[in-house]
């Protein structure tokens, strides 16, 4: 008798399987017929713009053309009115990528800082001769420039102090030279993946900022992934249509994965490399989820 319920368990065991199987197929094969029968130049809305650059007078300086970001003509604002700006967004929403373009339209130079933990990093150094050693907020002060600080919610809190006088009277002192004023071409643009009160449940990496300097910042912005601009970026349209969709059931679902736009460009490299596309979706879009995560994001995939 135990021997025919091993049968009939073993039996069972592989039903369950087989149509796990083919369940795991099917749900596949809707999702992918889905996209497949959508028209995707429809989707796409053309984001190649002119925009006219005015001055204070409203007298038209210049005309730029590109693709632009749906905030960029209100960041670029901000930073032609020298409005110290704080950039908050997801990673990969593209905020330093629009800040090299607001410079760009301005006629200035960009200069990029990342994540500091110490102040010659910011301000520089004198070095064993006496000689000034020359930081990129240094150079953006004395020449002008953009000045963009990346990853700011991860800097140090006591370093970013050492810039209050800078943002709030126009001048700085650094190392060698001591205090030196502002270039009138300097802006401040700052990045940050939280609005600077501390770390949260995406990005455990991340400082508290002190008041008094964040304070200093007198515009925030929230820069959210642009659909229509990161379609007209693709590299593979099909594949990014897929992972904008993925991305919309992952928020629906509450779920605290980020997926975004740099996805969709390295499955785009891997499908054109001749990566068969479900592995694809696994080292991109499926990466750090587990199987029972991916079968509930499949399944709003279909509804």
């Amino acid at each position: 008798m135990s021997e025919l319920n091993q049968v009939f368990g073993d039996l069972i065991e592989t039903s369950v399987s087989a149509r796990m199987t083919e369940f795991k197929s099917e749900v596949d094969a809707t999702i992918t017929a889905k996209i497949e029968a959508l028209d995707l130049t429809k989707l796409v809305t053309p984001r190649h713009k002119t925009i006219i650059l005015k001055n204070s007078q409203g007298k038209k300086i210049k005309k730029i053309e590109g693709f632009f970001h749906k905030d960029f003509v209100t960041v670029l604002q901000c930073i032609q009115s020298k409005v110290h700006t704080v950039l908050i967004g997801d990673t990969g929403s593209g905020k330093s990528f629009l800040a090299e373009q607001v410079a760009e339209a301005l006629d200035i130079p960009f200069h990029c800082t990342g994540t500091t933990s110490q102040e010659h990093k910011l301000v520089g150094y004198g070095d064993a001769k006496g000689d000034y050693v020359m930081s990129l907020l240094y150079r953006a002060v004395k020449n002008g420039g953009l000045m963009c600080l990346d990853e700011l919610d991860s800097w140090c809190p006591n370093v970013t102090l050492l810039m209050n006088s800078l943002l709030s009277n126009g001048y700085c002192e650094f190392p060698v030279h001591g205090m030196v004023y502002a270039h009138k071409d300097f802006r401040v643009l700052a990045c940050m993946n939280t609005t600077g009160k501390g770390a949260t449940r995406e990005y455990v990496g991340r400082n508290r900022l002190d008041a008094a300097f964040l304070a200093r910042f007198t515009a925030m912005i929230t820069i959210d992934i642009d659909e229509d601009l990161e379609m007209n970026f693709a590299e593979n349209l099909e594949y990014t249509i897929k992972v904008i969709k993925t991305r919309k059931a992952i928020s629906d679902l509450g779920m605290p994965y980020i997926l975004s736009p740099r996805q969709g460009n390295s499955g785009a490299k891997l499908l054109a490399s001749g990566m068969n596309e479900k592995i694809v979706d696994q080292v991109t879009i499926w990466r750090d989820m587990p199987d029972s995560d991916i079968k509930k994001v499949k399944n709003q995939l279909t509804k």
